[in-house]
């Protein structure tokens, strides 16, 4: 099954301390592949026009 950001999971959900602002490994490959999905369905969505 595909992880989707971790939806629910709470212990996040506070200020951005300094030194947070980087994407993990894990949350930048999630982010590349819903890029990717998200340009393949344009494509297709491009092809039915």
């Amino acid at each position: 099954g595909r992880r989707f950001f971790n939806l629910g999971k709470q212990e996040e959900a506070g200020p951005v301390q300094a030194g947070e602002g980087r994407l993990s490994r894990d949350n930048r490959a999630l982010l590349q592949e819903a890029l990717f999905d998200l340009l393949e369905c344009k494509r297709l969505l491009d092809q039915v026009r």
